[in-house]
């Protein structure tokens, strides 16, 4: 596996560069893991999504996701992606998803962190860590990872996210509707641990998994 060393972006620079990645991904590729690093206070939101309906995004850096899913604010969390070449890829769409949250929550684990799995699904969000949905992870009930994929015939694009902490006061100033806010305090268990531990932990988790292939 080959963790790539990422500068500091634009959300729109960020986003563009894991889909050029994925369209140039080669099935003798090795997997990769990435971690964003931002230029601005940030936010995503999924292909799909409309933001203006909900959000006033100058107060943020805001770019499309090539994947899919709600809103994410990047002040929040640890993001990072994953790059899968076919050989690591399921037919199947939940099991892609089960697989890489699988490695998170052992990376969590070894820092002392016990999750579980998300088994149903759940309505939408407008929000990724609002509504957890199956193979989201949970801990006291509440979604503390999410992510989004997209698969095409290269390969597979996982765009992951963990909660450092809960929203605040600048996020809460970005919302057009101060219930959406209320929501995500409501459903999001913020890790709270240091950084770069986490890095590492999720880092180990991956080599172990795909190793040098």
């Amino acid at each position: 596996m080959t963790v790539v060393l990422s500068q500091a972006m634009s959300a729109a620079n960020n986003m563009d560069n894991d889909y050029a990645r994925l369209k140039e991904l080669k099935s003798s590729d090795n997997a990769s893991l990435k971690f964003y690093e931002w230029q601005k206070p940030s936010l995503t939101y999924g292909y799909f999504t409309n933001p203006n309906e909900f959000l006033i995004t100058n107060k943020f850096d805001s770019a499309r996701r090539p994947t899919g899913g709600g809103v994410l604010f990047h002040t929040l969390d640890l993001a990072f992606s994953l790059l899968l070449p076919p050989r690591f890829v399921h037919a199947n769409t939940y099991e892609n998803y089960k697989s890489v949250n699988e490695m998170i929550s052992k990376a969590l684990k070894e820092i002392g962190l016990e999750t579980e799995f998300k088994i149903s699904t759940s309505p939408n969000s407008k929000f990724c860590m609002a509504t957890p949905t199956i193979y989201d992870l949970l801990i006291e009930g509440k979604k503390c990872v999410g992510a989004a994929q997209r698969k095409t015939k290269e390969g597979l694009l996982h765009q992951g996210t963990i909660a450092l902490r809960v929203p605040g006061e600048s996020e809460k100033a970005a919302l057009k509707d101060i219930s959406l806010y209320n929501e995500m305090i409501k459903e999001t268990y913020p890790v709270q641990v240091p950084v770069l531990e986490l890095k590492q932990a999720i880092e180990r988790a991956f080599l172990d998994k795909y190793g040098n292939s």
